[in-house]
């Protein structure tokens, strides 16, 4: 099935795609947890990056037909990568 390079390229971008959205909804409440001292709230520290991607939803289902998908992506993938080179930077010091 790979052979289909349209295929393969898009079962590669899913894959990427899914990596970087769903490892920080886990390991940020595992580090909340572990190294901050939280108990009852670690999921809340997930909940803002959750809730953007719950709002940004309509509004790219908006923009998928005014603007050009390519431009889309290339946004979402520079976001993403802000986001965890920020992310990387953190340490227990944070609140």
């Amino acid at each position: 099935m790979l052979k289909d390079r349209n295929f393969a390229v898009a079962t590669l971008g899913c894959f990427s795609s899914a990596c970087t959205v769903c490892q920080p909804q886990v390991l940020i409440p595992q580090f909340l947890q572990e190294n901050d001292g939280y108990t009852q709230n670690c999921g809340a520290g997930a909940v803002s990056g959750r809730a953007v991607i719950m709002f940004m939803m309509p509004v790219v289902g908006f923009w998928l037909s005014r603007v050009n998908t390519k431009i889309l992506i290339a946004f979402g993938c520079t976001i993403s990568a802000l986001s965890l080179f920020v992310m990387a930077g953190w340490t227990l010091q944070i609140d």
